[in-house]
């Protein structure tokens, strides 16, 4: 089986216009989770506490949820995309974004953050590892 759950979108195409839009999403809130889990520990910040805080509230979700496991040492294993592979997600959606042109600042911003982890030598970490001190990647 190649998927479970299969999404009628709309004419021949949309699927190909809506992947890139799911996965910048996806790799914005991971790049905005990822720093958050980091400014959490810069500041001495329990980050079981501020996992607790974030279960409650409307800004939950499983990618932070995931990051804050992989950080914890919980879940080792957790979203294994490359981050090679996650900067090519989102430069694909903002290559998109700019052919229609519509702007997008933040997903720009968040490109900038994987491909800086690339250039930094990162590129073939998962993902999570986005989320650990400057000094543990």
């Amino acid at each position: 089986m190649f998927c479970e759950i299969i999404v009628h979108v709309g004419d021949i195409g949309q699927g190909h216009r809506l992947k890139p839009v799911y996965n910048s999403m996806t790799m914005g809130m991971a790049a905005v989770a990822a720093e958050t889990c980091q400014f959490a520990k810069g500041l001495g910040i329990d980050l079981a506490t501020l996992r607790s805080l974030v279960s409650r509230g409307a800004t939950n979700s499983g990618i932070f949820q995931n990051f804050a496991a992989f950080v914890s040492g919980e879940k080792p294993d957790v979203l294994a995309i490359s981050i090679t592979n996650a900067a090519k997600d989102i430069d694909c959606a903002v290559r998109l974004a700019g052919e229609a042109a519509i702007t997008v600042p933040v997903l720009t911003a968040a490109a900038q953050k994987l491909h800086t982890a690339v250039a930094e030598g990162k590129g073939e970490l998962t993902l999570p590892h986005l989320a650990l001190p400057e000094d543990n990647r």
